[in-house]
Order: C-alpha cells, then structure tokens, then sequence
C-alpha cells in the first residue's frame, strides 16, 4: 500500500473519530441538560413524576460481596482477564513476541436498595440504574488480573430520576434516566461538564489533524501543487492545512449554529417548566387569602396586596409576569411568614395544607427560576464568548433577560 494511501485512511480514521466524538459530546451536553433541569427537592415534598435530585443514605437489606475482593457493595462490575504472550516470525524469520490482556469473564450486579433521608425512604430501580463515579480496585495474581468497580455499601448517595406512581421508587422514565452516584449535585454536573469540554476539544482537534493528513496525502497522490517523489513537502503540507482549516472552520460554524439554536430552545423549555408551577401558584393563592381571611383580619393590607399582585400576574405576557414574580414572591414569603406566627392558622387542616403545598411549589420555583437563569447565562455567554460571539452576530443571536427577584422583596 502506497504511503499516500496509509496518510488518507489514516487522516479520515483521525476524522471519523473527530466526529464521533463532536457527536457524543451533543449527547453528552443534552443529558447534562436533563440532568440539570431535575430539581433537587427534600424527599417529604416530591411529587409523583417529578423528576428530582436526591440525596441521603442508602439502605440495603441484602448487599452484594463483590467477586474475589469480598467488599460489600450495592453494585458491581467486575473483570476476569489473562495475560497471553504470543511468538510470531515474520517472512525475513524476525522472531517478535507481544503480550496483551484477553478478558476471560465478566460479571456485574445491582442490589435493591432505597435512599433514606431521616425517616423517610424511596426504592431505587437499581436494575435500569446508570452507575456512576464507581471506586476501583485491581489485583493481579500471576497471569491473572482481577478489576473491580463498585458502589460501596454502606455509602451516602445522589440519585437523579423521576417519582414512580404511589412515591414508591425513583426511576428512568420518558427520557430522564435514573443515574445513582456518591458526589453531589454539584460535583457530578462539573465533573460531567468536564468531560463534555473535553470531548468536544479532542473531537475539533482529531478532526483538524485528520483533515489535514487526509489532504496531504490526497494532493500528494495527485502531485498537486508540486511532484514529491513519497518526500515531505511544506507547499504540500500548508495547503493541505489550508483545506483542513477551511473545513474546520465550516464544521465548527454549523456546530456553534446549532448550539446557539439549541441554547434558545432551553430557554423556552426552562419557562415551559416554571410556566405550570406559576399558575399553579397563581390558583393556590386566592384558597390561601380566602381561608386565612377570617384570622387576619389586621392584615388586609398584606392580603390585598398578595390578591392584587396575583391578578396583575395573571394575564401577562412572559416579560411582565417576570416583573411581577418579583414582588409577588416577596409578599407571598411575607403571607406565610405571618401563617406561621398564628398557632391557630397552623393547627387549621385547610390552612396547613394550603401551605404545603405552597411551600412545595416555593421549593420547586426556587430551583425553576435558578436552572432558567443558568439556561440564559449559558445562552448569553455562548453569543457573547469570541470568536462565538462574531459568528452570533452573524447569524442574529442576542442575549437574553435573566428572571431575577430582588431580595428586598422578601424582607
């Protein structure tokens, strides 16, 4: 095979997997995105297919003894491999001997186990679990080696995924996978976010190079712009970064198009998310101030203002009922400020769980408004960071407005 074939193959192998991997770094990037969008919420207030982060400690009945080591575990995988040196004699009768791992089994496995925060507890569907941050061990014993990932027991655990029907377990559904780890939320998304970055650096970066060796053994095969006789040529060599960088550039432009195209879309899916809660909100607020009505009656400033404030939210377009949320969110933390203050009120089956389940929409709001405004800052930087910034003014991409409440409000 001609040497300016072994640099085409080469050079679209290179590229290939460029793709390839500019590709699981999409994946990757919407994953992160579900992921993200659950809302981390104690265990007393979830709701059914709510999809949720959770953390606490995990209870195991039965924990598994993983193979050879023994460790106790609620997950494992676990590889058998053996080294094998092979002698091989080539036709000019060189003698060359290569040694390599041939796995001689494989086994993993999941316990049942449920995540307990105080005396509360939710089962984890550990069968369709995606196990993550695993701890590894190895050992080898003469031709043998033994590799372990584990999920230690016991253990403190994060768990992302959605309410079963009857609070009974957290599990995948409807594109929410079920992923348990031992970091934290914000652990698990940087270190996650980590791997995205990386992933797309090395993917724009095996593309380039790919490209490149691809076009100089492609000119070089047609002894364009000179005639190399198999020898390096830096003419050869600089046009052919020259296409190759031409089409990084048209790679990287579609790509950054579709990401800016994308992050918009976040931006209304996050809304779409903080939409049915607000009117939620909106219907649970005047049961509140009627109920409440009676006891209060020193309060009908308070009162009247949360009513007035609701019905001018009501009716608004996104924009003004991101303005209104910020004083309706003061007044309403001020209302259950002043419930809380009357033993009475509290004792009111009515009013407490009125309050429940406003306190639950508070606690999901909260998270809403904090994973829009990370949607819009990761939006807005994308347009704003260059060279991004020059091919989003192209294409017409602008920043976007934050959802903010000023905390003065809920003094």
């Amino acid at each position: 095979m001609a040497y300016t074939e072994i640099l085409m193959i080469a050079g679209a192998v290179f590229a290939l997997i460029g793709m390839a991997l500019l590709i699981a770094a999409r994946r990757a990037d919407r994953k992160n995105y579900i992921i993200e969008k659950a809302t981390p919420l104690p265990l007393a207030l979830v709701n059914v297919r709510d999809d949720v982060w959770l953390r606490g400690i995990a209870e195991c009945d039965e924990p598994l003894d993983s193979p050879h080591f023994g460790i106790s575990c609620l997950y494992y995988e676990y590889r058998l491999e053996e080294k094998i040196t092979r002698t091989s004699t080539d036709s000019k009768g060189n003698t060359r001997t290569e040694t390599s791992w041939v796995v001689r089994k494989r086994d993993h496995k999941a316990a049942s186990f449920r995540l307990a925060q105080g005396d509360l507890s939710i089962g984890i569907a550990s069968l369709k679990a995606e196990f993550k941050n695993l701890e590894k061990k190895s050992r080898q014993v003469g031709n043998f080696r033994h590799i372990l990932k584990y999920l230690p027991y016991p253990a403190k655990i994060s768990a992302v995924g959605s309410v079963s029907e009857g609070k009974r377990q957290l599990e995948p559904y409807a594109g929410i996978p079920l992923i348990v780890t031992t970091l934290d939320r914000a652990e698990f998304e940087k270190k996650s976010e980590r791997t995205e970055s990386l992933m797309r650096f090395f993917g724009f970066v095996a593309l380039w190079l790919g490209s490149g060796l691809f076009f100089y053994g492609l000119l070089d095969y047609l002894s364009y712009p000179v005639v190399t006789n198999a020898k390096f040529n830096s003419s050869t060599l600089l046009l052919a970064l020259l296409f190759a960088t031409g089409l990084y550039l048209s790679a990287w432009s579609m790509y950054m198009y579709n990401t800016f195209v994308q992050y918009r879309h976040r931006i209304d899916n996050a809304w779409s998310n903080i939409d049915p809660d607000l009117r939620m909100r909106y219907n649970l607020i005047p049961n509140l101030v009627q109920v409440v009505k009676a006891y209060m009656a020193h309060e009908s400033d308070l009162l009247e203002s949360v009513s007035n404030l609701r019905n001018q939210a009501v009716p608004g377009t996104r924009e003004e009922r991101v303005g209104a949320e910020a004083k309706l969110a003061g007044s309403t933390a001020k209302l259950l400020a002043v419930i809380e203050a009357y033993p009475e009120l509290k004792a009111d089956r009515t009013v407490a769980g009125l309050v429940e389940q406003l306190k639950a929409l508070e606690e999901k709001l909260a998270h809403s408004r904090e994973f829009y405004n990370q949607t819009v800052r990761e939006y807005n930087d994308s347009v704003m960071a260059m060279p991004r910034g020059i091919l989003a003014k192209i294409f017409g991409f602008k920043t976007h407005g934050y959802f903010e409440i000023n905390n003065n409000n809920n003094k």
